[in-house]
């Protein structure tokens, strides 16, 4: 079986032998909503040979709005079946020409098509997903509307958060006003997080929305190192050093005292530990670092330790009194 200006091999029961013609409850006026097929309708078939196949062909008044190959058969149970299809988009009258034949004898049905017009949705194209820093702004996400009765111009685009704690309404901004617009999303100041962003474009009667997810990662802030006051040590070469470190997230930070500048070496008990000790083995101006990282930043601090000479010969003299 075969659509529209093609032939449609039906087999039909030897009980339709009577006059040749279609019937379909004498309707000849069919009514349809644009791009709508029309619902089944049963056509009872009179006059041919059930013992040869029969074929079915349309002519159609308009093209344009009900092409043949949009006219569609099928056999059923008691007759057959057809549906009409309209162009997409289009509105108006059609006549059709229905035929059925089974070689020798050819049946003909007359139908009117209406296709009534109905207000189209305004299309919008898809937009991704979108992953920005903490306290930056997507750059301008461009998308496409449109609509088959309304300008691009005419039509009305809006925006709305999911979270407006995190993105709110006012900072996603359209730009544009033709069938080509731009978005920007601009996320509040220090906070990170996920939202969804829907997007509706509306002709005053149909609308369409999408919607897309906006990913805001936090910025890995530097952690700060404090290596504590400056000292003076008069009466020992040993001293506590007490430094802080803090970050802004849960990574767990290294640390590491250093010696920046002074007379001799310097002996740390856990170089790695915030608070250890240090012992100096000369007198003089000692410049200690503490150095802190988070695995990506880091951040020092210095501290300026002064032994004093006193510190060192009193020292020494007690080690003497030991032996």
């Amino acid at each position: 079986m075969r659509a529209g200006g093609f032939r449609l091999s039906v087999a039909l029961p030897c009980a339709w032998l009577a006059t040749a013609l279609f019937a379909y409850g004498h309707v000849t006026e069919i009514v349809i909503a644009e791009d709508t097929p029309s619902q089944p309708l049963l056509l009872n078939i009179n006059g041919l040979d059930a013992t040869r196949p029969i074929s079915f062909f349309t002519r159609s008044s308009n093209p344009m709005l009900v092409p043949e190959g949009n006219v569609q058969f099928r056999d059923a149970d008691g007759g057959a079946i057809l549906r009409i299809t309209p162009a997409l988009n289009e509105t108006g009258t059609a006549s059709l020409s229905l035929h059925a034949t089974d070689g020798i004898t050819t049946a003909t049905q007359l139908v009117n098509v209406t296709v009534m017009a109905v207000n189209d949705s305004p299309t919008l194209s898809r937009i991704p997903d979108q992953m920005i820093s903490e306290s930056g702004s997507t750059s301008p996400i461009s998308f496409t509307i449109g609509d088959v009765e309304t300008p691009a111009a005419s039509l009305i685009v809006t925006a709305r958060s999911s979270d407006t704690s995190l993105l709110p309404n006012e900072a996603i901004v359209i730009a544009g006003n033709g069938p080509i617009r731009t978005l920007t999303a601009t996320p509040r100041e220090g906070r990170s997080g996920a939202v969804r962003a829907t997007i509706a474009v509306t002709d005053g009667e149909a609308s369409t929305t999408r919607d897309f997810e906006i990913r805001v990662g936090a910025v890995n802030h530097a952690p700060v190192a404090n290596a504590g006051p400056d000292q003076t040590l008069l009466a020992t070469n040993t001293t506590s050093l007490n430094g802080t470190a803090t970050d802004d997230g849960n990574d767990r930070l290294m640390t590491l005292w250093s010696v920046v500048a002074g007379p001799s070496g310097v002996e740390f008990a856990n170089a790695s530990s915030l608070n250890t000790t240090a012992r100096f083995a000369a007198h003089g101006i000692y410049t200690l670092r503490l150095s802190v990282s988070d695995g990506d930043l880091s951040d020092t601090d210095d501290v300026e330790i002064v032994v004093a000479g006193g510190a060192i010969a009193h020292v020494q003299e007690a080690r003497r009194k030991r032996r």
